[in-house]
């Protein structure tokens, strides 16, 4: 295979091109020779890619763009295919922790069960875990069923199993939020993927 390529985007930003689909073999891998990494995993790139909005910019192009549910699918792909970058998960963890604020009009028209003490009890938190409930509902949309689905929800059963010593919520920590309320978001997160 190529190198892995990039191309300038918009203001000569430098963009990675992430080929997948057919070049990548059964399990979703894709090799590349050259520097850098020689194997990625584009497990969840062809769902993502399908539910992904179509934005205008102000010269009329219109580019797909990977939404919020979209990208935590892919973090959690990566992590799970490199849990040593750490990254990804804390780039989880960042978008867990602002998710209720960026979707709050939704919680409200959409999601105000969760507001209720019966299915959110610790109101300590009551924003994270209802913004990772509502986002994990959401993920469950975008992926409708599809194995990457059940691929997350068992790293995310995994990793609850493992209580304080997970090193999703371990390395989520790194963000300052305390491990027990890291465990807590993915919880939520969880949940919200598994509801029918």
């Amino acid at each position: 295979m190529p190198a892995l390529p990039s191309a300038a985007g918009p203001g000569n930003v430098t963009v990675d091109l992430m080929p997948f689909g057919a070049i990548a073999n059964e399990a979703g891998d894709v090799y590349f020779s050259g520097r850098g990494m020689e194997r990625i995993s584009t497990v969840g790139f062809s769902e993502v890619l399908a539910e992904a909005a179509t934005v205008t910019i102000p010269t009329g192009e219109q580019w797909r763009v990977v939404t919020l549910p979209g990208i935590v699918v892919l973090k959690l792909v990566a992590w799970q295919d490199r849990p040593e970058r750490g990254k990804d998960a804390v780039d989880v963890w960042n978008l867990l922790a602002v998710y209720f604020d960026l979707v709050t009009n939704d919680v409200y028209a959409t999601h105000l069960d969760l507001l209720t003490e019966e299915e959110t009890p610790d109101t300590g938190n009551l924003t994270l875990l209802v913004g990772a409930r509502v986002l994990g509902r959401q993920v469950r949309q975008l992926l409708a069923g599809r194995p990457v689905q059940a691929r997350l929800l068992t790293l995310l059963a995994d990793q609850l199993a493992l209580g304080e010593a997970s090193p999703l919520a371990r390395t989520m920590s790194r963000q300052g939020p305390a491990i027990a309320t890291c465990l807590a978001a993915i919880q939520a997160l969880r949940t919200g993927m598994a509801e029918a």
